[in-house]
């Protein structure tokens, strides 16, 4: 097995007392975004080898829209509001409207029929909040949504119909409690509009192939979408600083560092330059760069960038939103890896409590949290605080995300990390080889992951 786990070029550096050797594991984290990263800690004492995979999670955003529920059960009549002749709507979202209760945001409805292949774009405009669109098809599936593909907070959704029928497009707000007057209008999409429909459709499935673990064949989509963007919009856009960004994070997954590290700089110089110098898209490509450093142990490199991109969401998204907690998790995650405990724990409770309050208790990013402080409590010794938190996180991720994902068999690794550490070495065999297997089944035989995994199992059996 270690034999094995060299071919990937695993290396082991040994001190007296202890040895750290850290390697990349991908791992999801979601905002609106999503992002990775693995810590691998080996402990030499005395001939007995403790071997603690720390997983913390860096957040590195995957542009996508945010998740509402996927089907909707219409109500009596939509609202009825005025309408020209060039199909456009204007109405007013307030206390009067419709509310969803999972978010508090305020929506209203909005009817038309559709013919199947017919090619339309959908524009909610709005100069008092962040708007929102979906549209839902004659089954009462939601087929598409949109936050800022429009300009400014505008939302845009460019799609050809799948099916006869009659249409709902649910006009709402990003944020809870906005209200305000709104522009809806659509139209027949031009060719140029179908293209690019076609582009964010392959980078929709590219997102889910993404959530899946399957990253080989998200690149590939991510890939295509790119070039479509380039060819219609011309290599400065944001929204091919948008497809850089998210092609560059899959390289990244990858362990394909220097292909990644260009695109971002690329992304980020765009960003700047499309966008003004202070702009979330610019503090998320910080944060992505930041994390591809972090992930090479360019430390020094990495810290700058963390706190800039932390005190620019802060500054422009409030103290209180899900990305300032993605920044405190990340900030804290590298002063764990550079020994910083007692810098890194405050951050670390924060952004948890940050995240239960604003996603709820059961949510990936409050799964990645628990984790994080988790591994830092075993780092510490401290292993009866670490291990309740190692299990919530692995039970929230095998809930929310399902029995067989990347992120799953990371957690298998977490939990027998610790047990290990505390010589339970029957309870530890079983999760390492279920989160081996894992690996293999979803990223392939020659994954980094894999080679991790082996030599983990390896140190494992050295132990006994």
């Amino acid at each position: 097995l270690l034999l094995k786990a060299l071919k990937w070029k695993v290396s082991i550096k040994v001190k007296y007392l202890i040895y750290r050797n850290r390697f990349l594991i991908t791992i999801l984290y979601h905002i609106d975004v999503f992002m990775f990263t693995k810590f691998l800690c080996k402990n030499y004492l005395v001939k007995t080898w403790l071997i603690a995979i720390l997983v913390i999670n860096g957040l590195e955003v995957l542009v996508m829209q945010v998740g509402r529920a996927e089907n909707f059960v219409l109500s009596q009549q939509p609202l009825t509001t005025e309408a020209t002749e060039e199909l456009i709507i204007n109405g007013t979202l307030n206390e009067n409207s419709e509310l969803f209760e999972n978010d508090g945001s305020y929506f209203q409805k909005h009817t038309f029929t559709g013919k199947a292949g017919e090619a339309i774009t959908i524009e909610l405009n709005s100069s008092e909040f962040d708007a929102y669109l979906m549209l839902i098809d004659p089954k009462s599936n939601k087929i598409a949504e949109n936050d800022d593909g429009g300009e400014n907070n505008n939302a845009k959704i460019t799609i050809t119909l799948p099916t006869t029928g009659t249409y709902t497009v649910i006009v709402n707000t990003h944020e809870k409690g906005q209200q305000g007057s709104y522009k809806l209008s659509w139209r027949e999409a031009s060719a140029k509009k179908q293209s690019l429909a076609s582009a964010t459709e392959l980078n929709e499935k590219a997102i889910e192939l993404y959530k899946q673990g399957k990253y080989d064949e998200a690149v590939t989509l991510l890939e295509q979408s790119l070039k479509i963007m380039k060819q219609l919009l011309g290599a400065e856009h944001p929204d091919v600083a948008t497809s850089l960004n998210n092609l560059a994070l899959l390289y990244k997954t990858q362990g394909r560092y220097t292909e990644a590290e260009p695109l971002y700089i690329q992304s980020l110089d765009m960003r700047k330059k499309l966008l003004g110098a202070e702009h979330p898209s610019v503090a998320s490509s910080l944060n992505n760069l930041a994390l591809l450093y972090k992930t090479q142990g360019r430390y020094t490199e990495a810290e700058p960038l963390y706190i800039q991109a932390l005190d620019m969401r802060k500054k422009l998204l409030g103290a209180e939103h899900p990305d300032v907690a993605a920044s405190l998790n990340n900030l804290a995650e590298l002063y764990f890896y550079q020994g910083r405990y007692t810098e890194a724990e405050p951050l670390f409770i924060q952004a948890l409590e940050m995240h239960k309050k604003l996603l709820g208790s059961e949510h990936p990013d409050v799964a990645t949290s628990l984790n994080s402080l988790a591994l830092l409590y075993q780092a510490q010794g401290r292993y009866t605080e670490a291990e309740p938190l190692l299990i919530q996180a692995l039970d929230m991720y095998k809930k929310l995300l399902g029995a067989e994902h990347p992120y799953v068999a990371t957690s298998l690794k977490n939990l027998a990390t610790l047990y290990q550490a505390q010589g339970r070495y029957t309870e530890a065999e079983p999760l390492l080889i279920q989160a081996l297997d894992m690996y293999k089944k979803l990223l392939g035989a020659e994954h980094i992951n894999v080679a991790i995994s082996l030599n983990d199992l390896a140190a494992l059996y050295e132990s006994q």
